[in-house]
């Protein structure tokens, strides 16, 4: 199955708009340098929206692709023998994170990928191929001493 994720958040949407307005600010100030800087800078947060992370799962490799416009410039197999540990995380109510630790130094990260059921699949993919699981659930759910807020 494969699972898509985009990226950009809010607070790139907010950089964005911002980085254009002091380019702009900069340009009838005549300080061409800073407004290049900053237009650049606007540039790439334009390019961001634009990459597509995918995740593609089989029987026996995880396959994880960055796409830009359509065109994948990235691509990593991963087999379940170089798998070390999948370690789950729930961070709040609907916030959920996936690391997967290989033999190399730093862990593959999973997060805001579509459709939901992409933990799910990725906890039997785990059990199927033997593969250690770690599950650290959020410490606020279970804790009595605790009030929501009105």
């Amino acid at each position: 199955m494969i699972y898509t994720s985009k990226y950009p958040t809010v607070i790139h949407s907010f950089i964005l708009s911002f980085m254009l307005i002091q380019g702009m600010y900069q340009l009838l100030q005549t300080n061409y340098g800073r407004a290049i800087v900053q237009l650049t800078i606007a540039c790439l947060i334009i390019f961001s929206y634009l990459i597509t992370y995918r995740l593609k799962l089989n029987d026996l490799t995880l396959i994880f692709e960055i796409a830009f416009i359509g065109v994948v410039f990235y691509h990593k197999s991963l087999h379940a023998s170089n798998i070390r540990k999948i370690e789950f995380k729930r961070l709040a109510a609907r916030s959920s994170r996936v690391y997967i630790y290989t033999m190399h130094f730093l862990p593959k990260r999973v997060i805001n990928y579509k459709p939901e059921e992409i933990y799910e699949n990725l906890l039997e993919f785990a059990r199927v191929n033997q593969i250690p699981i770690m599950r650290k659930e959020n410490i606020y759910e279970n804790d009595s001493t605790l009030t929501k807020e009105n």
